[in-house]
């Protein structure tokens, strides 16, 4: 397993891209999120466009879903041969699709296209928790709606590399993770723990404190930061907690 990051940084960073990923597996890419910045950290990275096989969308705050349209628009124009092509396939819960289709039908659904042109687009029932890919890959989604912001629907991860029986904790972005399950997630095939880290008190992030008293000291070796501000590395050096750096990836 193979965990890229395209970008570490918060919504409104400058020093750093979006936190989003390329998770490698298999010879199969899974993009987690789409940023506003992807157009700039996938330039930066050894992918590209046409590399990724299946997105998943975590929520759609714009560092996470702002550069959706533009990758599928690039992909679908780069190619001379439409009929033929291999499109990305985007995994979505059903309580995801409406907000899916509000954000890309308004730019990809003229000049007698639809999103399907684009994508293919699928869904998993709200009673169906994870989906097995290429029998090698298995992706759980942890519902943690109203506990990154209220009222809005999100998702942490789970990807398991079913070869290697490993798997990592993706928390995307949280802030109540008393109220969340995300701990019950974490077993002993667990390699990995990617935790949205801030250092200021806000009502949708959680603070460095409330992460470390939340997961047991048995959890740090395997808990990397991510999503920081700017200025975040050298506080987190000074607890001794590992971060994930733009750019670098982590190899399992």
């Amino acid at each position: 397993m193979k965990i890229y990051p395209l970008g570490v940084g918060q919504g409104f960073s400058t020093k750093y891209f979006h936190n989003n990923y390329i998770i490698s597996i298999s010879n199969t890419n899974i993009l987690i999120d789409a940023g506003t910045t992807l157009r700039f950290s996938l330039e930066a990275s050894p992918y590209t466009y046409t590399d990724i096989d299946y997105i998943f969308l975590t929520h759609f705050h714009f560092d996470h879903v702002g550069g959706l349209e533009e990758l599928l628009q690039r992909r679908y124009w780069s190619t001379t041969n439409k009929q033929n092509q291999k499109k990305p396939q985007i995994i979505i819960k059903e309580c995801q699709l409406k907000q899916l289709e509000s954000l890309l039908s308004p730019g990809l659904c003229n000049q007698n296209l639809t999103l399907h042109d684009y994508c293919d687009i699928h869904t998993l029932s709200d009673e169906q928790s994870s989906l097995t890919i290429e029998n090698t890959i298995e992706i759980k989604f942890i519902d943690t709606t109203n506990f990154h912001c209220e009222d809005m629907i999100s998702f942490a991860l789970q990807i398991y590399d079913l070869n290697k029986q490993q798997n990592i904790l993706f928390s995307s972005d949280i802030k109540k993770l008393n109220n969340s399950n995300l701990k019950e997630q974490i077993n002993q095939e667990t390699v990995a723990i990617f935790q949205d880290v801030d250092l200021t008190y806000n009502p949708v992030h959680a603070h460095l404190t409330e992460v470390l008293s939340y997961y047991p000291d048995t959890c740090r070796p395997i808990l990397y930061a991510m999503h920081y501000p700017d200025h975040a590395p050298n506080t987190f050096s000074q607890y001794n907690l590992s971060f994930v750096q733009q750019g670098i990836p982590i190899m399992y």
